[in-house]
């Protein structure tokens, strides 16, 4: 059973979608707007690799693992 601190992603591409920490999902969803509204114009592929390159030292399984999830505002 999933407890409430988990929610389940969805992939962008339909595939079902893996439960994570809220937590982590906050943080990830917070730099990447962040970096949107920076960045205005920026590749899914470049802004996926800065979120790696930026955040993998706070998630044990590694960043893009969670960075195909869709990120909701």
């Amino acid at each position: 059973m999933v407890q409430d601190d988990h929610i389940m992603t969805r992939h962008p591409q339909g595939i079902k979608g893996v439960y994570i920490l809220k937590c982590r999902y906050d943080v990830l969803k917070e730099y990447m707007l962040d970096m949107l509204s920076e960045e205005k114009v920026i590749t899914y592929e470049d802004l996926n690799d800065r979120a790696v390159d930026d955040l993998s030292d706070s998630f044990d399984g590694g960043a893009l693992v969670y960075s195909f999830c869709e990120i909701r505002p």
